[in-house]
């Protein structure tokens, strides 16, 4: 994995509060922050249970609508626990899988990698990290499988427990696909089937 969009490093030698806030974010910075950073352990409500190495825990996901459908936007948002600080250089990255081969690269629109870096995240902290997904158009799938991991160069952090490929990326959600309606013709209503 290469990280092709680099956000440039932030070092702060106090976090303040438990939110995170440093007198050097700006307004809109200590806002998202303020979101990212929770007060006391979520409760999502599709509950997982994989772990990074002793670095970090992935508690669950809320997704806003089951199925989706091709081109329309729709949103996971994942819910982590810090164990254990990340060294320097380790970021978090989200592949979207079609089932078969590697879609999409969510790593560069991560509100949570720009507001709230990895090298400032603290031991013990609850982090809620939202991120906007768009089909494209030529999506051939009626699956979409969402594979979350950590990665410093070459290399990853180890999933130690939950599902992963052989490469230490953690599956974390798979969902059904819709195939984008035609133009003029609304697609029938379909009840959510959960198959995470």
């Amino acid at each position: 994995h290469r990280d092709l969009h680099s956000f440039p490093t932030r070092r702060s030698s106090d976090l303040g509060a438990a939110n995170g806030c440093t007198e050097k974010q700006s307004p809109r910075d200590r806002e998202l922050v303020s979101k990212i950073v929770l007060h006391g352990r979520p409760h999502p409500t599709q509950p997982l249970d994989i772990q990074f190495e002793n670095k970090l825990k992935l508690l669950g996901y809320d997704i806003s609508t089951r199925p989706v459908t091709v081109g329309q936007p729709f949103t996971v948002t994942w819910y982590w626990q810090v164990i254990e600080p990340l060294d320097a250089g380790w970021k978090i990255f989200t592949h979207l899988n079609d089932g078969k081969i590697n879609r999409v690269n969510l790593d560069s629109t991560r509100v949570l990698r720009s507001a709230y870096p990895e090298d400032r995240w603290k031991q013990g902290q609850f982090l809620r990290d939202e991120q906007e997904v768009t089909l494209p158009d030529n999506w051939n799938s009626d699956t979409a499988v969402f594979y979350l991991g950590f990665y410093s160069g070459e290399t990853r952090l180890r999933v130690v427990k939950g599902p992963a490929d052989t490469g230490n990326r953690a599956e974390a959600l798979r969902v059904a696909v819709l195939g984008k309606p035609p133009l003029g013709k609304p697609m029938e209503p379909m009840l959510p089937r959960l198959i995470a």
